[in-house]
């Protein structure tokens, strides 16, 4: 009986020291995603050596661990019961430097607490990442900004051709127009010039004939005036016959004594008469 009721006391004080014991949370594993976290695990802690902890490393600022840790392997300044962070000094942690927050309190590293004071939860390259992208990360820099030149290049060309090709069917369209105008000038002028040519010559031909006639007395004037010396009258009568040319006339006149003169007519010294 006696022994009955010392196992019960003992029990009991093993209880009351575990209520009176104090806890950290802790994280199943060095590292755990931060998203995946809902309810960690609770694990007893001796604040008096020791304090909680939350830990964030650069290398991965979506993962985080919780847990206990001695005095030794934390900073001074873990050791206050409010809850304090390094921001500016990165902490090194298992070979591993990150963002480290604790505290001397029954679970203080809760995370629904601390959320705001940790780093935003970035995805961020592992460290055999950041090594294999160190490699080709140049390599590929190289190639882009070639392609990136070359295609600048090829465009400047393109804009170049297409702007001398623009420039030379201006310039034929100009130098077409500015034929066309010629020719046109040209041909106008030439008809201009071969009217009065042919007026020149019909003149010629109309005072070579009224002359003719007025040697061969085939014309009678009705208007004596002084000025149809010079040009031939618009008033006269000439003898109704089908004539082409001089020599035509001539044969006709020839043909008929009547209309011959007393004196010949020399073809190029024919008199002319005066009125």
């Amino acid at each position: 009986m006696a022994l009955r009721i010392l196992l019960i006391a003992l029990s009991l004080v093993s209880l009351l020291k575990a209520a009176d014991e104090d806890a950290c949370y802790a994280t199943n594993g060095a590292l755990m995603d931060r998203q995946s976290l809902r309810t960690p695990l609770k694990s007893s802690c001796d604040l008096k050596d020791e304090a909680c902890f939350a830990f964030v490393p650069d290398i991965d600022t979506m993962t985080i661990e919780l847990g206990c840790a001695p005095k030794s392997a934390l900073p001074a300044n873990c050791f206050n019961k409010t809850f304090t962070c390094n921001p500016v000094s990165p902490f090194l942690h298992n070979d591993k430097t990150g963002f480290l927050c604790c505290c001397r309190s029954d679970e203080c590293n809760n995370p629904s607490k601390i959320a705001d004071l940790l780093p935003s939860p970035t995805s961020v390259l592992r460290e055999t990442e950041q090594i294999s992208y160190k490699w080709w990360h140049f390599p590929i820099l190289v190639f882009c900004s070639f392609a990136v030149v070359l295609l600048f290049g090829v465009i400047a060309s393109v804009l170049v051709i297409l702007k001398n090709i623009t420039k030379t069917i201006i310039t034929n369209n100009a130098i077409d127009t500015q034929m066309y105008s010629r020719i046109h000038f040209q041909k106008a002028e030439q008809l201009r010039v071969n009217r009065e040519i042919a007026i020149a010559n019909v003149d010629v031909a109309v005072q070579e004939l009224y002359h003719f006639l007025v040697h061969r007395r085939l014309v009678f004037v009705k208007n004596s005036d002084q000025k149809l010396k010079k040009k031939p009258p618009t008033q006269h009568v000439v003898i109704k016959m089908s004539l082409r040319t001089l020599d035509d006339l001539e044969r006709r006149v020839s043909e008929q004594p009547h209309l011959q003169t007393p004196f010949p007519l020399s073809k190029n010294d024919a008199p002319r008469e005066e009125f």
